[in-house]
């Protein structure tokens, strides 16, 4: 399965599509937006690869030359399982420390090239498992899961994690092997990727929370808040990895601004 451009995508100009082809393409467009916004720099995220190393920050960090200044950041994209495709996901591998180091450690080479070319890098996006988490996202498993592969990634080098909350779309697989998304509407609370709804707060919340209370804030910890009714109420059993949780909570709008997250 791939999720890339064709040759029959304006963008590939009639040619497959290749790293090279894509160092070029993004070299071309930093360019020009910089141009367009009268020289604007550090302001572009570059990369974006999800899962090198064929596509990769290795590659395109050292061909960035005159255009490096344009970068604000580089990123890769992170799923350390697949649902795609009818894959299958398993939550005990998904928690399991050793695989998880040996996972976040695949990535190496890529906070060293944004090392080499003096830029942060981050995860600019990441959950569980691609194509809406296969059923274990929304589980206390996953929510410990968590707090490992925060600690991991920021001991090797990643500096942020953006946590894909919520579904634009699901894949579905064409007879090339490709995927096209379809737009959903009201994913809010309702995609497996989510970690509160209308009604609920879920598992993974918790381990993002519980992880930024440990992380010193000079890590740039994301500040979290939770209404002053929740944590009061936060009780629950973790006797089941695979139980989702979902706990009361009091409506986005109703949230105190100081209820900061009691560490």
């Amino acid at each position: 399965m791939t999720i890339v451009y064709s040759s029959s995508d304006p963008i590939a100009n009639g040619s497959a599509w290749s790293p090279k082809a894509d160092i070029a393409s993004q070299l071309h467009w930093q360019s020009a937006f910089s141009s367009a916004l009268g020289g604007k720099t550090d302001f572009i995220e570059a990369g974006v690869y999800l899962q090198p190393p064929k596509f990769s920050i290795q590659n395109l960090a050292p061909a960035e030359g005159g255009n490096l200044p344009i970068v604000k950041t580089f990123a890769d994209h992170s799923y350390p399982q697949s649902a795609c495709g009818g894959a299958k996901t398993n939550l005990e591998a998904l928690m399991n420390h050793p695989d998880i180091v040996q996972y976040v450690a695949k990535f190496k080479p890529e906070v060293a090239a944004a090392k080499a070319a003096g830029k942060p890098i981050v995860f600019g996006e990441t959950n569980s498992a691609t194509c809406g988490g296969g059923g274990i996202s929304p589980t206390f498993g996953a929510g410990l899961w968590i707090v490992d592969y925060v600690f991991q990634s920021v001991i090797l080098g990643y500096e942020r994690l953006y946590f894909h909350h919520g579904m634009l779309g699901l894949g579905r697989l064409k007879g090339s092997g490709e995927v096209t998304f379809g737009l959903i509407s009201g994913t809010v609370g309702n995609s497996p990727y989510s970690w509160w709804g209308a009604n609920n707060v879920f598992a993974p919340y918790y381990g993002r929370s519980f992880e930024s209370c440990r992380l010193p804030s000079q890590l740039t910890r994301q500040a979290l808040t939770l209404p002053r009714r929740l944590y009061r109420t936060r009780t629950t059993s973790l006797s089941s990895t695979r139980r989702a949780a979902t706990l009361p909570h009091t409506p986005s709008h109703q949230m105190a601004p100081s209820a900061s997250l009691p560490c």
